[in-house]
């Protein structure tokens, strides 16, 4: 196996899938827009298990599901946020970056969540179309970027 140069960055990080559970095997929670502990599945987390912050939540939907897309975003504000209200309830936040990645075979667009003073808020967006040949992938195409910050 080819050491990395830059592996020793993210050494003590992992990446969870479907992950829901804290390090003592507690439920995974969020504090919700109404200040309330709400648990969570994250689609993907990049998480330390420890101390230092976590690096990335991801919550991905196909174009045509948009059951709880407005859940997600919440999730990814908290995620993300670095002023919790209620620290006492032990939700996740602190977040590095949070990433709403809506997809199909075309297009795939991505939500970009970040800390501004305290809360998560979207930063930028950006949409790529996606670049056939036949039925394999060959690349994406920026089409389109736009950043709040």
């Amino acid at each position: 196996m080819r050491s990395c140069s830059h592996c020793y960055l993210f050494e003590g990080y992992y990446a969870d899938v479907e992950y829901n559970r804290m390090g003592n095997g507690d439920l995974k929670r969020y504090e919700n827009s109404k200040h309330l502990p709400q648990y969570m599945v994250s689609d993907l987390l990049i998480q330390s298990r420890g101390e230092p912050r976590n690096l990335l939540a991801v919550e991905m939907k196909r174009n045509t599901n948009n059951r709880e897309r407005d859940k997600d975003r919440e999730r990814l504000k908290a995620l993300v946020s670095s002023v919790p209200v209620h620290n006492e309830l032990k939700c996740v936040y602190g977040t590095l970056l949070g990433v709403f990645v809506i997809y199909s075979a075309k297009k795939v667009a991505l939500e970009f969540y970040e800390d501004v003073d305290g809360q998560g808020t979207q930063t930028g967006k950006m949409e790529f179309a996606c670049i056939m040949d036949g039925d394999r992938f060959v690349s994406l195409e920026n089409v389109k970027e736009l950043w709040k910050i």
